[in-house]
């Protein structure tokens, strides 16, 4: 199944809600989600403010939240 990655950088909350499609792009296709992924992390250090990963059906399944936090793992307690 091809994974691929949407990214683009927004200027306001609302076109972060609903990104307009002239300001983002897609990736070309990955085999896995983990390739997506590392690709989607990439565009967030790169200064993306939109990423999300999709399914070969074109279903979200990584969105922004769930890059961020792949990207930022939480530090342990007490650190």
């Amino acid at each position: 199944m091809p994974w691929t990655v949407v990214h683009g950088i927004v200027a306001t909350k609302e076109q972060q809600a609903n990104p307009p499609a002239h300001m983002l792009q897609t990736s070309e296709p990955f085999d896995s989600k983990q390739a997506a992924m590392n690709h989607a992390i990439m565009r967030l250090h790169l200064g993306a403010t939109n990423v999300v990963v999709k399914d070969g059906s074109g279903e979200v399944v990584a969105d922004f939240n769930d890059v961020w936090r792949a990207a930022f793992p939480p530090k342990p307690a007490g650190n």
